[in-house]
C-alpha cells in the first residue's frame, strides 16, 4: 500500500494519483525482475548440478556450451570443446546412414533419441543414450540443438555378462544347452 499525507485532509490530486500509479508501476516491474531472477538462479543450478551431460550446438554444429556432467563424462575441459563439431566425440562405430538419419528424424520432428557409442578424450569408448531437441524461435526456426546424454556403459556391460551367463556355462565357458537349442 501507498499513501500521501498533507497536514489537512484533501482528495488527492492527478500528480498524486499519476505518482501512485508509477510507484505501482516500479513495484510491479521490481516483482517481476525478482520471480524472473529466481527462476534464471533455478535454471542455472539445474544446469550445473543435473547428472545427465548437456551440450548446445548453434545450427552450423559448433558446440556452443556444456555443463559440468558431459567434462565429467567425456574428459573434455569446457574451454577445450567449446567451437568444436560433436563428432569429436565419435567412436566410428556407426556409420554415415545412422547418423543421416538421425539429422533426418530431428529435422522433421523435432528431436531423436537412441543408443550412440562415443569416444572420451582419453580414447576410451563408452555408450550413451542420448536425446537431441531443436530449439526454435518465435517463428519456429530452429536456432539451437541440446544434447542430454546419460552414461550407459556400465549398463551395456552388466546386460552382455547377463547374455554370457544365460548361453554359456559360467566355469567352463563352454556353451551350455540353451545356446545349444537356439542354434
Amino acid at each position: 500500500s501507498f499513501a500521501i499525507y498533507y497536514s489537512t485532509a484533501i482528495s488527492p490530486q492527478i500528480k498524486d494519483l499519476e505518482l501512485i500509479e508509477s510507484i505501482i508501476q516500479l513495484t510491479t516491474v521490481v516483482i517481476k525482475r525478482k520471480k524472473s531472477d529466481e527462476k534464471l538462479l533455478l535454471l542455472s543450478r539445474i544446469y550445473d548440478q543435473t547428472h545427465e551431460g548437456i551440450t548446445i550446438t548453434n545450427t552450423d554444429g559448433k558446440i556452443i556450451d556444456v555443463n559440468p556432467t558431459f567434462c565429467k563424462i567425456t574428459g573434455y575441459d569446457r574451454s577445450e570443446i567449446l567451437g568444436q563439431n560433436p563428432s569429436i566425440l565419435s567412436s566410428g562405430k556407426h556409420s554415415p546412414e545412422f547418423y543421416a538419419e538421425m539429422w533426418d528424424s530431428l529435422n522433421k520432428v523435432g528431436h531423436w533419441q537412441g543408443e550412440v557409442w562415443n569416444r572420451k578424450k582419453s580414447g576410451e569408448v563408452y555408450a550413451e543414450l542420448l536425446t537431441i531437441s531443436s530449439i526454435q524461435d518465435d517463428n519456429d526456426k530452429t536456432t539451437h540443438h541440446v544434447g542430454l546424454f546419460s552414461d550407459i556403459t556400465q549398463n551395456k556391460e552388466q546386460q552382455k555378462a547377463l547374455e554370457f551367463m544365460a548361453h554359456y556355462d559360467v566355469l567352463t565357458q563352454l556353451p551350455n544347452r540353451t545356446l545349444f537349442i537356439d542354434r
